[in-house]
């Protein structure tokens, strides 16, 4: 849209927009994940243009049937992470890749296949990056882990979430630490 929403065009066909993320250095910029449940045109885009033109990002992108998260790094320009999950189905292989961009999302590399979303990657997990250190991600998902290492070394910093009855008390303990 180009007149605040009043009239649309399409820009992008590929259907199942899971995220979209704008460059915090460059408004004309964004990043696009599309393709859940082995949607057409499943990917990673970008523009460089408000979205007239889209273009297909290249790299280490897996073949996901689930849901894909973005956050462009506030204090270093060009750099992006997204959170792929998978989660098609229950009886398949599980995963989540976390991947890294230096060029506002034209070309990816996989930094990470810890798999913090587990049988949640086709709806609940995100990905979060440091706003003074874009080496520094949060990956969330049924876990959450951090790395400093650009997504390298993923730590977990939560308990062991295990399934329970009831609701655990505010600031009370979640399970045993791993």
């Amino acid at each position: 849209s180009w007149d605040r929403g009043n009239s649309w065009d399409l820009s992008l066909d590929a259907p199942m927009f899971t995220d979209v993320s704008v460059s915090p250095d460059n408004d004309s910029i964004a990043i696009a994940v599309c393709g859940n449940f082995d949607s057409p045109n499943k990917g990673l885009y970008v523009t460089f243009d408000a979205g007239q033109e889209w273009i297909k990002a290249t790299g280490d992108i897996p073949d996901f049937n689930g849901k894909g998260r973005l956050d462009f790094a506030l204090n270093d320009s060009g750099v992006a992470y997204a959170s792929i999950g998978e989660g098609f189905s229950t009886s398949g292989p599980m995963a989540t890749w976390t991947l890294r961009t230096e060029d506002y999302g034209l070309s990816w590399e996989e930094v990470s296949d810890v798999d913090y979303s587990r049988w949640q990657g086709w709806f609940a997990h995100d990905i979060a990056v440091h706003p003074m250190n874009s080496d520094t991600i949060i990956g969330i998902g049924l876990f959450i882990h951090r790395s400093e290492k650009a997504g390298d070394e993923f730590e977990q910093v939560t308990r062991n979430p295990q399934v329970t009855q009831g609701r655990p008390p505010v600031g009370g303990p979640d399970g045993p630490l791993h």
